[in-house]
């Protein structure tokens, strides 16, 4: 309880309208749906639609029901225009900021902003269910019809039966040195999420298994499930590497809410092929903005000054600038070092051009700068992480296997002659690893194939899991719909097997 209770303080503290004049926005209020946000930065973007399942099945080398056996997950997210200045816990337009500009955010670009302060937004939902389940052979010592493995002892059992079912709120913030994720989920676990009705109809329809299944009625009990993820990565490595792209980074993990509370510490790497030129643009540009309206009040001698001392150290400094903007800087600093002081109509007229033009140059580099991080015609990428995680709680395991009473009656545990609970020890430490590729055409499709491991999470359990997912992702709600034609494809192709 005491979880729920931190959880809704946040959420309560976190859910402040944003202040229009400077276009804030707490990240908290992000994750639980700011309409304000939306209306102004999302809802006109045209949204990618990530569709995802996970099986212990696909790997090819388990074919039964074990662990985190199941999960399907359906993503729909924007990749946002611009960029934005994170502040704390706090997300400001690139045009504003923590110090603002009267309010104008529409119009009024802050001076002195370098893309090192500028971060790309990625914004979404999803919908997710997950499913785990014992080790296999838990019915051991059981005869059981060919080709199905009834779960029915369960004084053998490594772990409760659980169900999860949830939607989130996405949102992933990058900028050059790092990026962080952030996730906000609400749904229950336990019958409610109605793990068993998935797996039998599962069995019965798309992949032959057993049906009934028994062993859910085991299941861990129903709780709402309020959960916050959140990964911290920063870069150790990025560079040019065979025509193509390679970062190494190592990051943080947190996990807290109802179900779950964990901490990680990671490492990952990942390669593109070829190279996403526009994200180098992005990554190579070091400031953004020079000063396009002189400040009140100071003279116009002086305002001559500070350009000419702006555009020179532009030019001097570590920065992707292409060369007809290179000219057209030369160009300016020309003319505003051979302005005539004496003549006030000459002072004024290059002053309005110079002026003019500082903006129109902030636009153009604004857009190629600006822009979201994908290769412009066919890439390949390769990914790969290792992670160690210290377990703190995890009511999927902590809540135990829920025994009816006459489960088995010769059984020598009296738990299982008189029902209760049966207690397994959640393993505190435990590690994961995951490697995979993805192949697609832009930003507008990605088919993508990982393959995960995890060691013991309890310290019953009898092996170490491995299951692998597919993904894909695309412009068109037809990503969207995907697993699940996929799904009702291999329920066709089974159907001499449907029950009657």
């Amino acid at each position: 309880m005491k979880s729920i209770t931190f959880i809704c303080l946040l959420v309560s503290s976190s859910l402040a309208v944003a202040d229009s004049s400077d276009d804030s926005y707490s990240l908290l209020s992000l994750l639980f749906n700011n309409s304000e946000f939306e209306q102004r930065h999302v809802n006109h973007l045209q949204k990618i639609w990530r569709s995802q399942i996970e099986n212990d099945a696909l790997t090819g080398e388990n074919i039964t029901d074990q662990y985190y056996t199941n999960a399907l997950n359906i993503r729909a997210y924007a990749n946002l225009e611009g960029g934005f200045l994170l502040d704390g816990w706090r997300l400001y337009g690139f045009r504003c900021g923590p110090d603002g500009n009267n309010g104008d955010c529409d119009r009024s670009a802050r001076s002195n902003v370098s893309n090192r302060d500028l971060k790309l937004v990625s914004y979404g939902y999803s919908m997710g269910h997950k499913m785990y389940t014992p080790y296999q052979h838990a019915g051991e010592g059981e005869v059981a019809p060919a080709g199905f493995q009834y779960k029915a002892n369960a004084e053998y059992y490594d772990r409760p039966f659980a169900a999860w079912a949830n939607i989130a709120r996405n949102i992933t913030i990058r900028g050059l040195d790092g990026y962080t994720e952030h996730e906000m989920s609400i749904g229950m676990v336990g019958p409610a999420a109605a793990g068993r009705w998935t797996q039998e109809n599962a069995h019965r329809y798309p992949f032959k298994g057993a049906d009934p299944i028994d062993g859910w009625e085991t299941q861990v009990e129903n709780r709402l499930a309020l959960q916050y993820t959140g990964k911290y990565a920063r870069h150790l490595l990025q560079g040019d590497m065979l025509w193509g792209r390679l970062a190494i980074s190592h990051f943080a993990k947190a996990e807290l809410g109802t179900i779950i509370g964990r901490i990680g510490y990671g490492a990952e790497l990942a390669m593109v092929w070829p190279q996403a030129r526009r994200c180098e643009r992005y990554a190579a540009s070091k400031m953004l903005f020079v000063s396009a309206v002189a400040e009140q009040g100071v003279p116009l001698v002086e305002r001559f000054d500070v350009y000419i001392q702006e555009l020179q150290q532009y030019l001097l400094g570590d920065n992707y600038i292409p060369d007809r903007i290179y000219l057209r800087i030369q160009t300016l600093l020309v003319a505003l070092e051979s302005v005539n002081e004496q003549d006030m109509a000459d002072v004024y007229r290059v002053l309005e051009q110079a002026q003019a033009e500082l903006q129109a140059l902030n636009n153009e580099m604004q857009n190629l700068a600006l822009t979201s991080c994908h290769p412009d015609s066919f890439y390949t990428e390769l990914s790969g992480n290792m992670t160690g995680h210290y377990v703190a709680y995890n009511y999927l395991i902590d809540d135990g296997i829920h025994v009816p009473a006459g489960s088995n009656m010769s059984s020598a545990n009296p738990v299982m002659q008189q029902g209760g609970t049966l207690k397994v020890h959640r393993n505190p430490w435990i590690a994961s690893a995951s490697f995979g590729v993805m192949v697609g055409w832009r930003d507008s499709w990605g088919l993508g194939v990982r393959y995960n491991y995890r060691t013991e999470e309890t310290l019953e359990q009898k092996e170490q899991h491995a299951w692998a997912e597919l993904v894909v992702e695309g412009k068109s709600n037809w990503a969207a719909a995907f697993i699940p034609a996929l799904l009702m494809a291999a329920a066709v192709n089974n159907r001499d097997n449907w029950p009657d």
